[in-house]
C-alpha cells in the first residue's frame, strides 16, 4: 500500500515550487532591455533582453540554432545561439523579418559576442509584414540579400510589363518581379508580396522576385 502524503507536506511543496516560479518571472520581467549595439558592453554572464529584426537563421546538427538580429536604426547586430527548450525552436514559428524578444546570457570570446539562449526565451513581437518597412529593407538590404521576406505596400505599375512596391508615402520603392502575370491586375492595391530580395547587378538596384502577391488589408 502506498503511504499518503500528509496534507501539510502537500501544500509546503506546492507553495515552494509556487515561490521558485515567482521568482523566475520576477527575474524576466526585471531582465533589462540592451540595445543591440550595446550588449557588447555587458558583463560576462549578465541576464539581458534584447529587440531586434530576425535577419539569419541556422539550424545545425546538435539541434541549437543560430540566429542573427539586427537593430534596423543603427545597423548593430547581434548572434544568438538558441537551444531546446519546452516551446518549439524559434525555426519552427520565426520568419525572416519578424521582430524578436530574445531573453538570454552575454558570453564573450575573442573575436565576438554571443548570447546564450533558449526557445522558451524567444519570443515573436511583430511578424515581418508589420515591421519590415520599403525604407528599411533599401537601408539594411545586406542583411536581407538572398533571403525570403514578407513586405507590404503599394503595388504600381512602372512602364509596360514592369512593377514597383512603394510604401504609402511613395518615397521608397523596389522592383517587383513575377512569373505570373495575373499580379498586374493588382496595380494600385495594397499588396503582401512574398519573395526572395536580390541585388541585381546589372541595374544596380533591388528586386524582390515574387513568390506570391496577395491582397493586403489591416
Amino acid at each position: 500500500m502506498r503511504a499518503r502524503i500528509p496534507d501539510h507536506r502537500v501544500l509546503a511543496i506546492f507553495f515552494a515550487a509556487l515561490l521558485a516560479l515567482m521568482i523566475v518571472l520576477s527575474l524576466s520581467a526585471d531582465t533589462p532591455i540592451v540595445p543591440i549595439g550595446q550588449v557588447h558592453l555587458m558583463d560576462e554572464g549578465q541576464l539581458v533582453a534584447v529587440v531586434g529584426l530576425l535577419a539569419d537563421l541556422k539550424v545545425h546538427d546538435s539541434g541549437a540554432e543560430s540566429l542573427l538580429l539586427v537593430d534596423p536604426e543603427f545597423g548593430s547586430t547581434v548572434k544568438v545561439v538558441c537551444l531546446q527548450g519546452v516551446r518549439p525552436r524559434p525555426s519552427a514559428l520565426a520568419r525572416i523579418g519578424d521582430e524578436l524578444k530574445v531573453l538570454g546570457r552575454v558570453s564573450h570570446s575573442n573575436y565576438s559576442t554571443v548570447l546564450f539562449s533558449n526557445s522558451d526565451d524567444v519570443s515573436i513581437v511583430r511578424p515581418s509584414e508589420l515591421v519590415l518597412s520599403l525604407e528599411l529593407l533599401a537601408s539594411n538590404w545586406r542583411f536581407f540579400e538572398g533571403d525570403p521576406v514578407r513586405v507590404v505596400g503599394v503595388l504600381v505599375e512602372d512602364g509596360p510589363a514592369s512593377l514597383r512596391l512603394f510604401d504609402h508615402d511613395l518615397e521608397h520603392s523596389i522592383r517587383v518581379a513575377s512569373r505570373d502575370d495575373a499580379i498586374s491586375q493588382l496595380a494600385g492595391r495594397t499588396v503582401l508580396v512574398q519573395g526572395v530580395l536580390v541585388f541585381d547587378s546589372a541595374s544596380f538596384s533591388l528586386l524582390l522576385d515574387a513568390e506570391q502577391v496577395l491582397p493586403w488589408s489591416r
